[in-house]
């Protein structure tokens, strides 16, 4: 035991509000000096620990939530750090591993794995490395001789338990079980005997119904392949076109250069799940009208062969097996070390995602590589950063005999991603270096950001193949009114826009029910997201009872909604900072159990924070009566330009690149 700590002083970490705590582990903190460190929203969690606590303690209580985002980009660096060093420092076969895990000619698993696709907004590890480093901290400050965890969380609970090790700290858990976290060997054998079946049965329809459409040069001028990933942009209701294109590809056909559309329909789970009914009835669409927003398309899940999607089939057992030895294999767990402590099973969850998804990419890439030997493109244009999807293109690229120009292009604002970061060495010098040792790069990338520029940048990537151009997918934001000033309130309520992520619904209702509870002067306007499973009736269920203020579930366009706000609440979505950027105030919630990747945490005085109801309130009163300063800054360093002509760039520079790859 460390001689500087306070043997009266106890930290109670709480981590969730589903856990089962164990009274008797609590009670017995009796007659200490115990802060309680909460990164859970669970009011009655945090109740039930007081309650249980005898009223002699000094018992303190503060939240993790803006802790958890204040250190998140440290943990980035050192996260990106042991990212790049475990690959290259495990030797597997006497070899680095990011050489040695070769599958087929040019191809590494390591930059197919989900690790190396650092999702830093969809996987839990990186959330929790900065919650253990909020505790790290606040063991420091507290001098704590003991801490006492809840969370049902298994992983969790060993990473907790060696950062107490590491400290000289005693640690005790206080909920009754714990539960795994990710999936079982079981489960992935299934997931993946159910993908092999869908895939035969999505190429057997793929060749039947759809036609061998090719495109149709005109006078000889070069070709530019558009590769998507998103079915439901070709029978949505809402329009046929892709959000990163728009009309890019319709657009550089007046540059001279015949644009042409490839898409995969069968690259599910990572995107837009479809049925195998849904399928059909895309595949019999394309067949009816096989076009892109009027430009010529092709579904290219008929050009993989039956031997080629068998030897996947095949393959993907295999990778299966590399993963599950990686797996167990003690000297590979050991690299997984930050400092003393062994986050290894934060990674485990990661590494059997990966023996789910990787035969996936592998997959594409054989489609990918199949159907570039088929259209023959000077160039292909895709996106780097759909999962490992993009990795897998830049392969099938680089491996096709035609070889075109591979085009990547940024989709969604970049911020604290790790997506757009990589450390030293990762990335090479130039494009024509494309071995084993480098992540798979496109030869430009096309970008929305400044802030994306930086990151890649700064990460090794040649500045001069970086072009940053702004969003087509917000062109539609020049038409926005931007904020002109705080609105007269003799009117009504003060309006708040309430913008909804995908996955955090519920933390936002628990940070805003109080607000609506205990305040009168308020209009709040939800906004779900459509890929979020809190609706309507989830949110009307959860307001239910004696409200003060009044709120409605909107369904309209949010930009229009936007405009009729005062002020705009949101976590990470990409719509709080597009908010920002157009001058409206923002209030951006801390949340305790989700680091949020969103950019606009790294601003000063132009938006504002909150991590309890009662910070929100403050948050509210500020954002509301002022004006947001620095909207230009905001805009520039995010979107670049709002002003309705990114895809008129988009297409310039596409067109020009191609000319050129062609002429040289």
């Amino acid at each position: 035991m460390t001689t500087d700590r306070d043997e009266h002083s106890i930290l109670v970490i709480l981590d969730s509000g589903d856990a089962s705590i164990d009274r008797r582990a609590i009670a017995s903190l009796q007659g200490s000096q115990v802060t309680v460190l909460s990164f859970t929203q669970s009011n009655a969690a945090i109740d039930e620990v007081l309650d249980i606590l005898s009223p002699l303690n000094d018992v303190h209580v503060e939240s993790g939530a803006p802790s958890v985002d204040e250190v998140a980009p440290l943990v980035t660096e050192r996260f990106l750090d042991l990212l790049a060093r475990v690959p290259r420092e495990f030797k597997l076969r006497g070899k680095p591993l990011k050489s040695a895990w070769e599958f087929d000619t040019g191809a590494s698993l390591w930059w197919l794995h989900e690790l190396s696709g650092r999702r830093s907004d969809i996987y839990p590890a990186f959330t929790r490395l900065c919650q253990l480093e909020v505790i790290h901290r606040a063991l420091q400050r507290t001098r704590a001789t003991r801490v006492v965890l809840v969370s049902p969380d298994r992983a969790f609970t060993e990473v907790t338990d060696s950062l107490c090790q590491s400290l000289g700290v005693e640690f005790q858990r206080a909920v009754a079980t714990l539960t795994n976290v990710g999936l079982s060997y079981q489960g992935v054998v299934i997931r993946l005997a159910l993908w092999s079946a869908r895939t035969v049965g999505q190429t057997m329809l793929a060749k039947l119904l759809t036609r061998d459409t090719r495109p149709v040069l005109v006078d000889g001028t070069p070709l530019c392949c558009f590769h998507t990933l998103y079915p439901a942009f070709f029978i949505s209701t809402s329009g046929a076109m892709d959000e990163k294109f728009h009309h890019v590809p319709n657009q550089v056909a007046s540059h001279g250069v015949t644009p042409f559309v490839a898409v995969t329909f069968a690259a599910d789970d990572g995107h837009q799940h479809m049925t195998m009914l849904a399928y059909l009835k895309a595949t019999l669409m394309i067949r009816r009208r096989p076009s892109f927003n009027g430009v010529s398309a092709r579904l290219i899940d008929r050009d993989l062969s039956w031997r080629e999607m068998l030897r996947g089939i095949v393959n993907g057992a295999v990778v299966f097996a590399r993963h599950a030895a990686l797996e167990r294999s003690p000297l590979f767990r050991d690299h997984w070390r930050m400092g003393d402590v062994d986050i290894f099973p934060l990674i485990q969850p990661e590494l059997r995602m990966a023996a789910y998804r990787t035969p996936r990419y592998l997959m594409h890439l054989r489609r990918m590589q199949a159907s570039v030997d088929v259209i023959k493109p000077d160039a292909m244009v895709s996106s780097l950063f759909e999962f490992c999807y993009g990795r897998a293109t830049s392969y099938a690229i680089a491996n096709s005999r035609t070889n075109p120009l591979n085009i990547g292009v940024q989709h969604g604002p970049t911020g604290r991603k790790l997506m757009y970061r990589f450390g030293t060495g990762e990335i090479a010098a130039s494009a024509e270096a494309r071995g084993l040792e480098h992540v798979p790069m496109p030869d430009h990338l096309i970008l929305e950001s400044e802030e994306a520029r930086v990151a890649l940048s700064s990460s090794g990537y040649p500045i001069e193949r970086l072009h940053v151009l702004g969003a087509p997918r917000l062109d539609s934001l020049s038409a926005v009114p931007r904020w002109r000033g705080p609105k007269g309130k003799e009117s009504g309520p003060i309006r708040v826009l309430v913008i909804f992520g995908g996955s955090d619904g519920a933390q936002i209702m628990g940070m805003v029910r109080p607000v609506v509870e205990s305040r009168s002067e308020y209009h709040f306007i939800m906004k779900p997201h459509p890929r979020s499973s809190v609706q309507a009736d989830q949110i009307n269920a959860f307001f239910s009872g004696a409200l003060s203020s009044s709120y409605e579930i909107a369904s309209d366009d949010i930009y229009g909604l936007m405009a009729t706000a005062d002020v705009v609440l949101a976590t990470y979505s990409s719509a709080g900072m597009e908010a920002a950027a157009l001058g409206y105030p923002v209030v951006v919630l801390n949340l305790p159990n989700f680091v949020s990747p969103s950019g606009l945490l790294d601003l000063s005085g132009n938006v504002r924070f909150a991590a309890s109801p009662e910070a929100l309130i403050e948050s509210l009163v500020a954002a509301e009566s002022t004006d947001m300063p620095g909207a230009n800054e905001i805009e520039k360093r995010f979107f670049s330009r709002l002003d309705g002509k990114s895809q008129e760039r988009w297409a310039e520079v596409i067109a020009r690149l191609t000319h050129e790859h062609v002429l040289g």
